[in-house]
Parts: C-alpha cells; sequence; structure tokens
C-alpha cells in the first residue's frame, strides 16, 4: 500500500533558483549588518542589537526577509528583540568560531541552531548543543521552543553543513575527540532529516593524534560541489618555544568528502613554505571549488597575508594580499558570489571574482567601510551559509479559510482534497527530477468542477511510482491556490 506524507512547499518560481535568498542579510560584530541587494557591494546595517567577536549565524526566508539571528548565546527576532525565551538561552562559548542555522527538512517553520559550549572536562574541547526555533509562534517573530540540548561532547569548535547527495537532507560534519583525555582527530558526520539527527559516521585521520591541543578559532568550509572539505586546525608549536626546529605549517589540511555516506577520506596536508609560520583562521572554497583561499590573524614574520592554493592542482599558495595593519579573519562566500574577509579594522574586504588565478581574483581591502557608521564592523566572525537544500521550504504561508484543503497524513491509495470556494480548479502534480513546478508538463492534471456541493475530491496515485512530487492547485484564472511537496512511498 502506498502513503503520501505531507511536506509544506512555498512556490519561488520567479525567482533566480541560486539566489538563495535565505543569506541575504547578515548580523554580526560589533553591531554590524550587510543586506546582499545586488548592488555592487552589500548595503551596511546598523540597526543590529547584537555584539559578537567571532561566531554568528543569521537567516532570511524566500523572499530575502529577515527571521533572526544569533551569536550562539541570545537570539534576536527580526524585529531585533530578543526572542521569547531568547535571552543568554544557549549558553554558548563567546570564543567558538562557528555557529549555524539549519532549517528542520520535516517542519519548513522551524530551524536547529548548533552551537559550541566551553566544556568542563578540558579547556581545549567544547560540547556541541543545539535548540530548536519556531517561527510560527509569537505571531510570526519566532519563540525558542527549546535549548541546551546536547548533541556531542568533546569537540572543537569547527563545524559545517552540507546538503545529502539526494538533496532531501543535510549532513552536520563536526570535527571533535573520542573523549575528554583524547586527541581532536575524528570527523563526525550527523544526518539530519525528517527523522532527526542522527550519527552516521566517523572518520579518523590518526596524523592528528601527535598533537595534544588544538587551538581554538578558525573555520571549517564544504565546498561548493561538496567534493572536499577543508579545515584551519592550527595544531602547529607555533606558539612554543621551538617552533623553529618543527615543521610550522602542519595547520591547513584538505579532504576528500562523500555526500552520500558522509565520510571524509585522502587527508592532505597543506604545507606553505613562504613563511616561517601562520597561524590560519579564515577558509573559504572559490564558487566553482577549484581554488582554496586561507586568511591568516599572525605570522611570524609580522606579516598577515590572504593565499589562494590550487589545492586542486599543484597545491601552490600565491599571495593575494599582505598587510601589517591589521588581522584577517572569517572568509565566507555570499550569494552574489564574492568572498567577504573580515578584519580586526573598520573595514571587510572583498574578493570579487574569487575564480581567478592569483591578482585576477581581484582582491579590494577597504570593499565595505564601517568608519561611518558606528560600529567598529566585523571583529572575526561572518555568518556562515544557511543551506538551501531544504530550504526550499520556508515557513509556512498565511492559511485562508478559503485555501484548498489537503486531508490526512498519511494517505492510502488516493489523495484527498476539500475545496471551500465553488469554482473550478486545476489539480497538477509534477515529477521531481527537475525539483522545479515550472517543469514543462505536470506528468499528471485532474479538473475539479464540482459546481453544486463542497464535497472531498479523491484522487487516485496508485500509478504513480515512489517518489516525492509537487502539488500544485491553481483556480481557473490561473492563480495559484495551493502548493505542497508530496511523498508516495
Amino acid at each position: 500500500m502506498k502513503k503520501i506524507t505531507l511536506l509544506l512547499f512555498i512556490l519561488s518560481i520567479t525567482l533566480n533558483a541560486n539566489a538563495q535568498l535565505q543569506n541575504s542579510n547578515w548580523y554580526f560584530g560589533s553591531y554590524a549588518g550587510l543586506n546582499f541587494n545586488g548592488a555592487e557591494y552589500p548595503t551596511i546595517l546598523t540597526n543590529s542589537a547584537m555584539y559578537s567577536p567571532n561566531a554568528t549565524a543569521s537567516v532570511s526566508d524566500a523572499l530575502g526577509n529577515l527571521l533572526f539571528y544569533t551569536d550562539g548565546i541570545s537570539v534576536y527576532n527580526k524585529n531585533h528583540d530578543y526572542m521569547p525565551n531568547g535571552e543568554e538561552s544557549l549558553d554558548g562559548s563567546p570564543e567558538a568560531s562557528t555557529t549555524l542555522i539549519i532549517p528542520t527538512p520535516n517542519d519548513p517553520s522551524k530551524y536547529y541552531i548548533f552551537h559550541f559550549e566551553e566544556s568542563y572536562e578540558s579547556t581545549s574541547l567544547f560540547n556541541l548543543n543545539y535548540a530548536i526555533i519556531d517561527m510560527a509562534l509569537d505571531i510570526g517573530n519566532g519563540d525558542v521552543l527549546e535549548s541546551g540540548i546536547n548533541l556531542q561532547l568533546n569537540t572543537s569548535d569547527r563545524m559545517a553543513v552540507a546538503k545529502t547527495s539526494d538533496g532531501l537532507a543535510y549532513w552536520l560534519i563536526v570535527f571533535g575527540a573520542t573523549d575528554s583525555t583524547s586527541a581532536i582527530d575524528t570527523f563526525y558526520s550527523y544526518k539530519i532529516d525528517e527523522f532527526g539527527i542522527n550519527l552516521v559516521s566517523q572518520s579518523t585521520f590518526p596524523f592528528y593524534s601527535k598533537y595534544g591541543k588544538l587551538v581554538a578559532g578558525g573555520q571549517m568550509k564544504i565546498s561548493p560541489d561538496n567534493a572536499n572539505i577543508a579545515l584551519v586546525n592550527n595544531i602547529s608549536p607555533f606558539f612554543s618555544s621551538d617552533f623553529l626546529h618543527e615543521s610550522p605549517n602542519e595547520n591547513l589540511s584538505t579532504f576528500d568528502f562523500d555526500e552520500t555516506t558522509g565520510v571524509l577520506s585522502n587527508l592532505y596536508v597543506h604545507d606553505n613554505h613562504m613563511f616561517i609560520s601562520s597561524y590560519y583562521y579564515g577558509i573559504e572554497f572559490s564558487p566553482d571549488s577549484n581554488l582554496l583561499y586561507v586568511s591568516e590573524s599572525l605570522n611570524a614574520s609580522g606579516f598577515n597575508n590572504i593565499y589562494q592554493i590550487q589545492y586542486r592542482g599543484d597545491n601552490s599558495f600565491y599571495s593575494i594580499f599582505s598587510t601589517d595593519d591589521a588581522s584577517l579573519y572569517s572568509i565566507q562566500k555570499a550569494i552574489d558570489d564574492k568572498l567577504y574577509v573580515a578584519t580586526d579594522s573598520d573595514y571587510i574586504s572583498a574578493i570579487n571574482n574569487p575564480n581567478g588565478l592569483q591578482d585576477a581574483c581581484n582582491f579590494v581591502y577597504s570593499a565595505i567601510d564601517f568608519n561611518s557608521t558606528g560600529t567598529v564592523g566585523a571583529t572575526k566572525g561572518l555568518p556562515q551559509y544557511v543551506p538551501d537544500a531544504i530550504l526550499s521550504l520556508p515557513p509556512p504561508p498565511l492559511k485562508s479559510n478559503n485555501n484548498p484543503i489537503v486531508l490526512g497524513n498519511p494517505i492510502k491509495d488516493d489523495l484527498k482534497i476539500k475545496f471551500d470556494d465553488v469554482q473550478v480548479y486545476t489539480v497538477e502534480i509534477y515529477n521531481s527530477v527537475s525539483r522545479t513546478i515550472d517543469a514543462p508538463e505536470p506528468i499528471k492534471t485532474v479538473i475539479y468542477e464540482d459546481m453544486k456541493n463542497k464535497k472531498v475530491y479523491h484522487i487516485n496515485v496508485s500509478d504513480l511510482p515512489s517518489d516525492t512530487y509537487y502539488l500544485v492547485i491553481r483556480d481557473e484564472n490561473q492563480n495559484i491556490w495551493h502548493d505542497t511537496v508530496i511523498k508516495i512511498e
């Protein structure tokens, strides 16, 4: 017997599929914000209520309207007020370098916030916790439904998120230890889907076991094509007295990543011999995934650099920028496909053409100037990307008594729809191959024209194979009255 599980879906055919407008607004640093609106550079926002020296995260809806933002400690709504239960409710560490927002696959009105809490067992370790935000509460302003839920003990402050190979779930990758006394040498891959958050695989690399402590601060990223992971781990003896006598630059690594299994493999350690030693912080891939950028917040030579690395080529380092005036921190890809670099000055830097080799990448140091706004700017952190694999399921639309209603969950053999308005409707079911409801033709079309009464209408779906489909209901004027995702099993 087949059953249909209903998931909410909002039509967005007028939007560029790559626009990812859930990342339109960034809030970070010292009461700083940016709005990406298609201009050469984003517009500076000065309405933030948040100060955060490191990790932040923010998310908008499918139309680019701000929903909420967080520093892993408190949660702020779109009105820049604390959410109910949001003031200092997450117990996050201000020193952590990563905070993530991920929409829940089983309920598009809810979001996870993943953040790091300082470990009570070890000063070099963190605990990974998460909270659940429900945007359907507080008149659409959101509420912290649950917080302080522990997912894992004894981690670093590095994590990243990617979609699974089928695009219907997420991988949350966390770099951590097996216990409070062991080296941080293992990547934990959690699958986030309609069944919750579950550990699927662990990938351990003995290379890291020779180091007793990981220096806090730094980023981990997954390439846009989901084929590689890059890690700033700062495990070099840079801060020890004998760093000149040891290999000083074993603090930047890349791995192959399997988006089907969540397994990491093929560790490659990038050794930069241009300077004696580096303390890396920011890391990011180019939009085409072929290049890697890394920033220095401290260098033994006194100069900090941003390097471009041909990690899929000869692994050469090339300095695209060098300064002795500022430390260089987080690097973050934005929806305009540029990379932005946080500094400890009043500026945010930009890499305008990150797919370009060497100087063709067009680095601009003072691309965004916060000096005139009264805010310090970015400090260290920039918001990481909110993934779009499931964020095509944004918060549910406002309900209307006149909207058609899909009945039952699960439904056996047939789809039942109740029409409250008496008129002609067209019910269309689209295949999931194109992942858009503006596919050339629906695979099933049914006309409802019972003008006599408001009966429940039955549609037989037993002829459709198991898959995910898009259900669209239009009126006689081609207005869309209802749209959902249906899963036929």
